[in-house]
C-alpha cells in the first residue's frame, strides 16, 4: 500500500497526508463529493441498525462461492495472495476469504460497516489476516499491481462516475490477476414469467 503506519496515524508515502487509524481500520477520507458523503450517512445509519453475524444468506453465499472457483482458492497457494473486495461494507465476504488464508481487504466509505466488520473478523479467529480501509472506492490507497483477487459487488450501481472505480480497480490490478464485479440486473430483462418471483425475492 501507499501508507505507511506513523505514531497512530496512516502517512500517505506519495504526498505525506496523515490518515487516522481507529479500530484497527484506517480512514483514508479526503475530498469527498456531496453525492459520497451522503452514500456514507446512509450506509452507516443502515449498518449501525443491526449487529452482523457470521451466518451468511444464501445470495451472500453463493457469491463467496462464485469468487472461490474463478480465483481457484480451493488450489493451494505457491505463494501468499492479495484480496481486495471495493464496497465490502460489515465484510462478510472478506472475512470469508481470509479464511482461505488470503491477506483478505476490505474498503468501504461506511466506517459503521468497517467497524462491524471487524467485531465479525475477531470472532471469526482471522482478524490477524483482515485489513480494512474506509475510503472513497475512486480514489483506492494501493500501490499501483499490488492485488491478486478483486471484488466489487453490488457497488457501481450506487455511483456517479463508475468508470473512475473501473479504472482505479485496473490500475492496483497485478499482472494476470482477476477481477468479480455484480451488478443487480433489471427485471425488464427478464422472461416475463420471471417478474413476480423477482419483485418478492
Amino acid at each position: 500500500s501507499q501508507l505507511k503506519y506513523v505514531r497512530s496515524n496512516f502517512v500517505c508515502q506519495k504526498c505525506a497526508r496523515k490518515y487516522p487509524y481507529k479500530d484497527g481500520i484506517a480512514i483514508c477520507l479526503g475530498d469527498e463529493s456531496a453525492h459520497m458523503l451522503k452514500q456514507a450517512q446512509i450506509y452507516d445509519d443502515e449498518y449501525a441498525k443491526k449487529s452482523y453475524g457470521t451466518k451468511l444468506e444464501y445470495w451472500q453465499q453463493a457469491y463467496i462461492k462464485r469468487i472461490a472457483q474463478m480465483f481457484d482458492l480451493d488450489k493451494p497457494q505457491a505463494t501468499p495472495k492479495r484480496y481486495l473486495d471495493v464496497g465490502a461494507g460489515p465484510g462478510h465476504t472478506v472475512i470469508r476469504l481470509a479464511q482461505n488464508n488470503l491477506t483478505a481487504i476490505g474498503c468501504d466509505i461506511s466506517l459503521t460497516g468497517a467497524q462491524q466488520a471487524m467485531k465479525m473478523a475477531r470472532r471469526a479467529g482471522v482478524f490477524d489476516r483482515v485489513y480494512y480501509v474506509v475510503c472513497d472506492a475512486r480514489n483506492l490507497p494501493f500501490k499501483k499491481q499490488s492485488i491478486d483477487y478483486i471484488s466489487c459487488i453490488m457497488l457501481l450501481e450506487h455511483l456517479e462516475h463508475d468508470d473512475e472505480v473501473i479504472g482505479d480497480m485496473a490500475r492496483i490490478l497485478k499482472k494476470g490477476g482477476s477481477v468479480y464485479v455484480a451488478v443487480p440486473n433489471t427485471y425488464l430483462h427478464f422472461w416475463f414469467f420471471m417478474w413476480p418471483i423477482n419483485y418478492w425475492h
